[in-house]
């Protein structure tokens, strides 16, 4: 092969790489298949050249390269193929706008004064003909927390003030599907819910720390309770695993006085280095909607922290610290504070077992004394698939009235409203 020829067929070769990997998106296995072209070439060429342990690892190399292309070849054509089966579901939701970056202090935040909408359709050449699966609308009041519908009758000179993540906002329900919504109807008393998708302890401990924001997302109302709707995931939210939070509100125990500070965000504090970064970016250039099996592959290697259920001793302090430093404020605001522990599973598939590590959780709260409900006996004897949303997986409408009847139980007894 003179040199002309080498020249033409590699960059041949090398455009073609690049074609697949843009226009086609396959990355994954025309990447593997154009690298054994390119070492069977450099093989052809430079045979005579080559010493003898180099051209078999040469051949070695062409030879793996070869099967990995086969393999993922195989491999996401069988999972196109299953995904095929099921239905084909089309998201056409219309959220609010976030703000974020490094000079927000909550890591993001929804826009203030806008209305979003959640809605999923089964796909259907018809248009006129597709299956609503989901559809329901949200509203950002001027504070930027959840909209609670308006009623003559509720005492707005108190206050429940609602923190968390998407289980405490209501993804994919209606204003006036969410628990903070059911609460306030069931005890007649105004409901404040700051809680926001992704959210974990560490955003509702500087809601409660920051006076400014406070004060914003309050106004001038009197809190008597606050109320954290916890899941155990939020253990890895709060260490700062979640790819979504960056600069989400960092918090570490301190190695010497063994109290917990704050450190910044979470880009400052756990220093996400240049080669992470250049990671995260070739990972999600990767991934595409025709290599089904590649794709969901590189999600549960950029998960893997935060997927991970055997939660770290480290991150299960912090998350307690945080937890007993929320507690200690709301005292300290006058207000009582509680916990939603979600310490069961509500998939059918895993209906009502329990989560990993909530039974260690609830002992570590009662030793200090922090007060609770547990899902597990709300759900009792519930068909999961009532208690979630289908399509979706967050809490349905009727999980949050169930819900909301233990809370204002326990708020009643307390005579604190």
């Amino acid at each position: 092969m003179n040199n002309k020829i080498y020249l033409i067929i590699s960059f041949f070769l090398i455009f073609l790489s690049v074609f697949f990997f843009i226009v086609i998106k396959l990355p994954t296995t025309i990447g593997f298949f154009v690298i054994s072209l390119l070492f069977f070439i450099q093989i052809s060429k430079f045979r005579q050249k080559i010493a003898k342990n180099f051209y078999f690892l040469f051949i070695n190399i062409f030879s793996l390269s070869v099967l990995l292309s086969l393999l993922s070849i195989g491999l996401n054509l069988f999972s196109y193929l299953r995904n095929l089966k099921k239905p084909n579901i089309i998201d056409l939701s219309r959220h609010v706008e976030f703000i974020h970056g490094k000079k927000e202090p909550l890591g993001y935040r929804y826009q203030s004064n806008k209305t979003g909408i959640n809605k999923k359709v089964l796909d259907s050449n018809n248009k006129k003909k597709r299956k609503v699966l989901i559809n329901t609308k949200y509203t950002i009041d001027e504070r930027g927390n959840r909209k609670l519908p308006y009623s003559d009758d509720i005492d707005n000179s108190n206050s429940i003030l609602f923190v968390g993540g998407s289980f405490t906002f209501g993804e994919a329900l209606n204003d006036n599907q969410t628990l903070p919504y059911y609460v306030s109807r069931n005890l007649k008393i105004n409901s404040i819910n700051v809680g926001m998708n992704g959210y974990g302890p560490h955003q509702a401990l500087y809601i409660l720390e920051n006076k400014e924001i406070y004060n914003k997302r309050i106004s001038s109302s009197k809190i008597n309770f606050i109320i954290y709707r916890a899941l155990i995931q939020h253990i890895n939210r709060a260490a700062g695993y979640a790819l979504w939070d960056y600069y989400g509100p960092c918090y570490k125990i301190d190695s010497e006085t063994k109290k917990l500070e704050y450190r910044g965000s979470f880009y400052n504090c756990n220093k996400l280095s240049l080669i992470k970064r250049i990671e995260i970016k070739l990972l999600n250039l990767i991934k595409s909607p025709y290599e089904p099996w590649t794709s969901y592959l590189i999600g549960n290697y950029e998960f893997r922290q935060y997927s991970n259920k055997k939660y770290l001793p480290d991150d299960s302090k912090r998350f307690l610290k945080i937890v007993e430093k929320i507690n200690i404020i709301s005292k300290s605001l006058g207000a009582k504070f509680l916990m939603v522990i979600e310490n069961v599973n509500t998939n059918p598939e895993s209906c009502l077992l329990d989560e990993p590590y909530s039974n260690e959780l609830i002992l570590e709260l009662n030793k200090k004394s922090i007060p609770f409900i547990l899902t597990s006996e709300i759900y009792k004897n519930q068909k999961c698939e009532n208690l979630q949303i289908k399509y979706d997986g967050h809490p349905s409408a009727y999980a949050n009235r169930l819900l909301s009847e233990a809370i204002s139980n326990y708020i009643k007894k307390s005579n604190k409203y």
